[in-house]
C-alpha cells in the first residue's frame, strides 16, 4: 500500500509572477514536478518532442485553472533549443525556474552496448542539460535577477546497477554539471541544485517496478515528487536539500561549490564559496529541514568574536521543531535556523575583546541576555526578562540558530577550551551546564547514591556530573532504549559521547 504524500504547503512560499520550465513535462516526473510548480503559482512552460502528447497534457494542466506555454523540441539538439528560447524572448516570457527532467532508459547488457545506444542516452539524459542550463543561464545573468536550475538525478548518481550503463553514467554526470554550474553562476544568484528520487511509478519505470525479481522495497508514485522540488526555496542566496518522496528512497545533493569528499571540504568552502554565501541548516515547516545558503556573516564588531562553527549537538527543541513545527504554544512562524549547542574556532576578533583571540577553540553559549533588565542588573542574567536564545521561535521575528558555518558572537558567549579537546565534546558544555546546574541543586553529593529517572543524553550528562561530585554510584530508571546506555555511563565503562 503507498501511503498518501504530504501536502506540501505553498501559503508561505508563493511562486506567482514566476515562470518555471520543465523539460520532458508530458507525462511521469516531469508532468508531475510541473504541476507542483503550478500548484505553488508559478507560470509553466511545458516540452516535449510529441506534439500531440504535450498538448493533451497541456489542455489537462490548463483545466485545473494553470497558465500554461507548450515548447515542442528535441532537448539534445542545439539549434532547436536555441530557437525555442529566441522563440520565448520574442514572446517577453523569461525563466525564472528551470527543471531539468527530459530523460530515456536503455536497459542492456554493457558489452552489447553500440556507440549510437550510449550516445543517445548521454545526450537526452546529460548534454540537454547542459544545452538548456546553458541558454537559460545567458538570459538570468543578463536579467540581473537571479534564478534557479533544478536538474534531475537519479539513485544511480551514487550507486551502479547492472544493464544500465549508460543511463549511470549520464546521471553521475549530472551531479557534477549541478556542482560546476553552481560554483560558475552563485555571483549571479542563480542555484543550483540535483534532486535523486528513488524508483517512481512511471511509465519508463512501470514494468521494473512491478517485476517482483527486481524491486523488494517500497514503490513510489509520480505524484510524490512534487514535494521533493524545491519549489518554495525562493529567497535570495538560498539553495534546498531537498525533502525527498516519502516513500522511496531519495538522494539530494545541495549547489554548495563543494569539491569531493577527498578533498579539504572546509578549505574549498573558503577558497570557493565563502564570500559568496554560507551553508545554514533552516526548519521551515514540520518535517521540511533544508541546507540553505545566505549571506556570510559580517565582521566583528567592538567585542564580537566571529567563530568558525566545527560541531553542535541535537537538542530536544531542534527535533520538536522538526517533527511539529514547535513545542507547547510556541510554533514556527517564518522559516529558522536551527541549533544552539556548538562549539567552533576564533577567526575574526573585534576591537576591545580580550576574552579569547584567533585560533581558540571556545564552546558557544547560545544565551544572550539584555542586559538591562533588574535580574541582569542584578547579577542573575540566566533569569533575563528578555534574553535572546539562538534557535528560538518564542519571540518574532525568531532567534536564528547556530547550525551554520559560522557565527558573530559577543565575547562573553565565548568560553575558551583547551586545543586538545576535540570540538564535538566542547559542543557538549551547553548541554552539561544544564546537568551541573541540577546536581549543583540537590547539594552536595559526596559519597551520596544518586538516582536519575530519563537516560537521554541529559540524563547520561546528569550521571557524568554525579560522578564528578563524587557520588558513589549513579542509579539510571529508564523504561525505554535509553537504560543500557544509561547504565554503562553510570558504571564509568562509557560516556554518552561514546556510549
Amino acid at each position: 500500500m503507498i501511503a498518501e504524500p504530504r501536502a506540501v504547503s505553498t501559503a508561505l512560499f508563493s511562486l506567482a509572477d514566476r515562470t518555471a520550465l520543465v523539460t520532458g513535462s508530458s507525462r511521469g516526473l516531469g508532468n508531475a514536478i510541473a504541476e507542483g510548480f503550478a500548484a505553488a503559482g508559478a507560470a509553466l512552460i511545458l516540452n516535449g518532442s510529441d506534439p500531440g502528447r504535450l498538448a493533451a497534457a497541456a489542455l489537462a494542466l490548463r483545466a485545473k485553472g494553470y497558465n500554461v506555454t507548450e515548447a515542442v523540441f528535441d532537448v539534445t539538439d542545439e539549434l532547436a533549443v536555441c530557437d525555442a528560447f529566441a522563440k520565448l524572448d520574442a514572446a517577453g516570457i523569461a525563466v525564472d525556474i528551470l527543471v531539468n527532467n527530459a530523460g530515456i532508459q536503455l536497459r542492456k547488457a554493457l558489452v552489447d552496448l553500440s556507440v549510437a545506444e550510449w550516445q543517445r542516452v548521454i545526450d537526452t539524459n546529460l548534454t540537454s542539460a547542459f544545452l538548456i542550463g546553458r541558454e537559460t543561464a545567458r538570459r538570468m545573468i543578463a536579467r540581473g535577477k537571479g534564478g534557479k536550475i533544478i536538474n534531475i538525478g537519479s539513485l544511480t548518481s551514487e550507486v551502479a546497477r547492472a544493464t544500465v550503463a549508460p543511463y549511470t553514467a549520464a546521471k553521475g554526470g549530472i551531479k557534477l554539471l549541478t556542482r560546476a554550474m553552481a560554483a560558475e553562476w552563485a555571483e549571479h544568484d542563480i542555484q543550483a541544485n540535483a534532486i535523486g528520487p528513488g524508483y517512481m511509478m512511471t511509465e519508463m519505470n512501470k514494468a521494473l517496478i512491478e517485476n517482483p525479481t527486481s524491486m523488494r522495497g517500497s514503490k513510489g508514485e509520480r505524484r510524490h515528487v512534487a514535494g521533493a522540488s524545491p519549489k518554495s526555496s525562493w529567497a535570495p542566496r538560498s539553495s534546498s536539500l531537498p525533502r525527498p518522496p516519502i516513500t522511496s528512497t531519495a538522494i539530494s545533493f545541495t549547489s554548495t561549490a563543494a569539491c569531493s569528499p577527498c578533498c579539504d571540504t572546509r578549505a574549498s568552502r573558503r577558497l570557493i564559496s565563502k564570500e559568496i554565501a554560507m551553508r545554514s541548516v533552516v526548519v521551515h515547516a514540520p518535517l521540511d529541514l533544508r541546507v540553505e545558503n545566505m549571506p556570510p556573516t559580517t565582521a566583528p564588531g567592538p567585542g564580537q568574536v566571529k567563530v568558525d562553527l566545527a560541531a553542535g549537538g541535537i537538542c530536544g527543541s531542534d527535533l520538536h521543531y522538526y517533527q511539529h513545527g514547535g513545542f507547547g504554544t510556541i510554533r514556527l512562524k517564518e522559516p529558522m535556523i536551527l541549533g544552539h549547542e556548538v562549539a567552533g574556532t576564533v577567526v575574526a576578533t573585534g576591537e576591545g575583546v580580550t576574552r579569547v583571540k584567533v585560533g581558540d577553540h571556545v564552546a558557544v553559549n547560545p544565551s544572550h541576555p539584555c542586559g538591562h533588565c533588574r535580574y541582569c542588573i542584578e547579577g542573575h542574567p540566566n533569569q533575563c526578562l528578555d534574553v535572546r536564545f539562538y534557535g528560538s521561535a518564542m519571540r518574532f521575528p525568531h532567534v536564528q540558530g547556530a547550525f551554520r558555518d559560522e557565527i558573530v558572537i559577543t565575547q562573553e558567549q565565548a568560553f575558551p577550551v583547551k586545543p586538545d579537546v576535540p570540538l564535538s565534546e566542547a559542543a557538549f558544555a551547553e548541554p552539561f551546564s544544564v546537568a551541573l546546574h541540577a546536581t549543583t541543586q540537590a547539594g552536595s553529593v559526596l559519597g551520596k547514591k544518586v538516582l536519575v529517572t530519563g537516560c537521554g543524553p541529559i540524563g547520561c550528562l546528569t550521571i557524568m556530573a554525579a560522578r564528578q561530585g563524587g557520588a558513589s554510584d549513579g542509579v539510571p530508571r529508564e523504561a525505554r532504549s535509553g537504560l543500557p546506555r544509561g547504565s554503562r555511563v553510570a558504571s564509568g565503562h562509557a560516556s554518552p559521547l561514546r556510549a
